[in-house]
């Protein structure tokens, strides 16, 4: 875990934020990407031995009930799922070093990565193994603007260089109990500005060395962390890092004899006597070398080429279903709808929400040509939108919408990646999502407010200092559809009325472009022509719409009988 008493000293640094307000305020609205989302990765590594230390004691197998390694691997992706991040899993490789704290480790692939990264895959997130340690990787991705953010335990990220770190809330040192949305923010800037912490990378670096860490478990010998802590700030960490980072062979040995000259000098006048007789040695260069140069794709070359494809991705409903009947045993619908009525649902919908579509397009495809469209489950499968109230969360400025979802549609995409047949009745499903994607995806849509809240003013941003990587973080435009096309915006309110709905009965099948006949195994819902300055309502397909001006909205899709 690296050194793990550098997260106090750069505590008063951090910030208390509500992981959905930065999701929503800093990806969703501020577009940095143009995907609408931020690029997040995550300390795989981290996630694999936390989650097979949990169940390596406790409870029989059995009780615990198919692979819970992988069920809590699958249950923090459900709820990432929720947020509208671009999440990137980084696994450490195979040049990690093979001795920690003066223990070998294993270098071989963890047993769970391939499984967990197939679990990710279907949940449209990127993964990537690094060339050696995970967190360095992250932190060097950070550093040149590809992540915007790294979630990770591991202190050594910020010995990395890592810009902004994403941390759960700790307290005294220890984990408490977290509430899914209040986490810890530190960024390189706030830890070099804030007058009781003002650390750099250079002294991040020679505390670690001094106190010891991964890489040297004692470090210098008789330094403590109060006597590190007295020589950092004194410009000897930034020299060091900088002269590991720019020499080598005889001119990095000239070097370190000076710098051990300095070093003895100021342990001499903080009167570290005792401790400045055993600087001759310090530090073992390979060690400092592993924080200063460690193994990542810069070493290699540069970035990854996988990079290119970390862009928002909508996850596989029915290879979801298949992987949780695989991996969990959830073999029958009933099984499927009650699991992911509290895991995977709401995540679905957002995620669908955020992907670019061109509802006009859609229109006109389902319209000349036939096509049935299962996407977004926004305009086919909403069923109205009943209240909006605050987050429930701590610290959470968003206002969130408590929508009504017709479930025939996602149950029957699950039921055929189990390979169960499409249940006939279903109902509907009440899912939570922010309110700013619902209004942004869906401006047209009447909503029905039943209750108003106070909100708080957003916090500033945080990602300002990492630069936006138009060349590998733009959307593939053949992978990720067409670009979203606003309606066009009317120029009165829209009253609180709900949907108006007309069923088009069973009839003659439709004839496409190609002149050929198309038919469809559920009858279409039409959800007419609003009229938004007068209220009234045009239903059916054999409306004139050569006539009709701008105030008129398409809403035509086919999707389940409601």
């Amino acid at each position: 875990m690296g050194v793990a008493s550098l997260w106090k000293l750069v505590e008063a640094a951090a910030k208390l934020r509500s992981l959905l307000q930065l999701a929503i305020s800093e990806g969703f609205e501020t577009n940095r990407h143009g995907t609408r989302t931020i690029v997040v990765g995550i300390d795989a590594s981290i996630w694999l031995n936390e989650a097979q230390f949990v169940h390596a004691k406790g409870a029989r197998q059995y009780q615990r009930g198919m692979n819970p390694e992988l069920r809590t691997l699958f249950e923090k992706m459900c709820r990432l799922l929720r947020l509208p991040f671009t999440i990137v899993l980084v696994f450490d490789g195979p040049g990690r070093p093979s001795r920690k704290q003066g223990i070998n480790v294993l270098t071989a692939e963890h047993w769970a990565e391939d499984p967990t990264k197939e679990i990710a895959d279907v949940f449209g997130f990127g993964t990537h193994r690094a060339p050696g340690e995970a967190e360095a990787e992250l932190a060097y991705l950070n550093s040149i603007g590809i992540l915007d953010a790294v979630m990770t335990e591991d202190g050594d990220a910020l010995v990395f260089g890592v810009q902004v770190v994403i941390r759960k809330p700790h307290l005294n040192g220890e984990k408490i109990k977290w509430d899914g949305d209040t986490v810890k923010i530190y960024t390189s800037t706030a830890i070099r500005s804030t007058p009781s912490v003002s650390l750099t990378q250079g002294d991040m670096v020679l505390y670690a060395l001094l106190c010891g860490g991964d890489y040297d478990s004692v470090g210098l010998k008789g330094c403590g962390k109060v006597t590190a802590q007295k020589l950092m700030g004194t410009g000897l960490g930034d020299s060091l890092l900088n002269a590991a980072q720019s020499l080598s062979g005889d001119g990095l040995v000239s070097f370190m004899a000076g710098w051990r000259a300095d070093l003895y000098a100021e342990l001499l006048k903080i009167g570290q006597l005792a401790v400045a007789v055993a600087v001759d040695s310090f530090p073992k260069l390979d060690v400092l070398m592993n924080y200063a140069m460690p193994l990542t794709s810069r070493t290699l070359g540069g970035p990854p080429n996988a990079s290119q494809s970390w862009v928002p991705r909508a996850p596989d409903l029915p290879r979801i279903a298949k992987l949780c009947k695989q991996y969990f045993r959830w073999r029958t619908c009933d099984t499927i709808s009650k699991k992911f009525h509290t895991r995977i649902w709401d995540g679905i919908c957002i995620r669908r929400l955020i992907e670019p579509v061109d509802e006009y397009e859609v229109l006109r495809q389902h319209i000349e040509d036939g096509v049935v469209f299962d996407n977004p489950p926004g305009m086919c499968s909403f069923l109205r939108i009943t209240n909006a109230r605050a987050g429930r969360l701590l610290a959470t400025s968003i206002k969130v919408y408590s929508v009504d979802v017709t479930l025939h549609s996602l149950l029957a995409s699950a039921a055929s990646g189990i390979g169960e047949p499409s249940p006939q009745h279903t109902g509907h499903i009440s899912v939570k999502i922010p309110a700013p994607i619902v209004d942004h995806r869906l401006p047209m849509l009447p909503k029905k407010i039943l209750k108003d809240v106070e909100l708080l003013a957003p916090p500033s941003p945080i990602l300002q200092e990492i630069p936006p990587t138009a060349s590998s973080c733009q959307p593939n435009s053949s992978a990720a559809g067409p670009s979203h096309i606003s309606p066009p915006t009317p120029q009165c309110s829209i009253p609180p009325m709900g949907l108006a709905v007309s069923d088009l009965p069973p009839g003659p099948s439709y004839i496409n472009s190609t002149g050929s006949p198309t038919s469809f195994d559920r009858s279409p819902v039409f959800l007419g022509f609003f009229d938004l300055t007068g209220g009234t309502l045009a239903h059916g397909p054999d409306i004139d719409t050569s006539a009709r001006g701008p105030s008129f909205i398409d809403l035509t899709m086919i999707d389940d009988t409601l």
